[in-house]
């Protein structure tokens, strides 16, 4: 699985590097188009990144138009971030992941901008722009809990995993979700990420269309999160995300 992300973030950034290409070779040609006069935007997305789970999480986005090919952007984004050696196994009746102590969410307030490559024409082609976009990150360490059966009881008890106390063999699976969210902890960030952003929407008031590009986050700390396993407090990942929404 870890061979399958890094092939998938070097494909990626190959990708990006050649959209960029693309872009910046017809994207100019298309500006001296009429400009609608729709000044603001708003759009929700989900998030797919190469060291989170099968949905990376979601952003909320707000952007202002400054000209016609610049916009200032105003973010949120909430996603998981795993550990690139964790591992899902089962010894008594549902899946855990072998010593995690600690998930790790970021929830990220971002500033950016996004600047118009290629101007789509009117309810067809496609717009592209470049998007970068910076910020606090809040790094929300919450304790990974599983169901674990001690000797001689049939009655599991909810626990934070703790890999050095906790035998394998007795563990049930996973705790929920929510659980030991009031035990999480906050270690501050920064944030930073860059893409291109293609939209398809066919409706002048309607925005659908997908970003990708690379993302880069640094903690003040290092977030344990496989206390067995080497740890970090710098991550950057590939990312995709679709997002829709509305212009106005």
């Amino acid at each position: 699985m870890r061979h399958f992300f890094a092939k998938m973030y070097h494909f990626l950034v190959l990708c990006l590097a050649l959209l960029g290409l693309v872009a910046l070779q017809v994207g100019y040609a298309q500006t001296s188009e009429e400009e609608e006069e729709l000044n603001n935007e708003f759009t929700y997305g989900i998030n797919f990144h190469t060291n989170g789970g099968f949905i990376g999480g979601f952003n909320f986005k707000y952007a202002k138009k400054l000209t016609a090919n610049r916009w200032a952007t105003w973010g949120v984004e909430l996603v998981g971030v795993k550990h690139p050696q964790e591992q899902r196994v089962t010894y008594l009746y549902s899946p855990f992941i072998l010593n995690k102590q600690n998930y790790l969410y970021s929830l990220r307030l971002l500033y950016g901008r996004d600047i118009v490559l290629f101007h789509k024409a009117p309810e067809e082609g496609a717009k592209v722009s470049l998007c970068s976009a910076g910020g606090l990150t809040l790094g929300i360490v919450k304790p990974y809990y599983i169901q674990y059966y001690p000797r001689n009881t049939n009655i599991p008890q909810s626990v934070p995993y703790n890999p050095s106390i906790h035998s394998q063999g007795q563990i049930g699976g996973a705790g929920g979700v929510f659980e030991g969210i009031s035990e999480s902890k906050i270690v501050p960030g920064i944030y930073l990420k860059t893409g291109l952003a293609f939209e398809f929407g066919t409706f002048r008031n309607t925005i659908s269309g997908f970003e990708a590009g690379l993302n880069f986050e640094a903690f003040s700390q290092k977030i344990i999160i496989l206390p067995t396993n080497p740890n970090y407090n710098v991550f950057t990942a590939a990312y995709l995300m679709f997002f829709f929404g509305t212009r106005r």
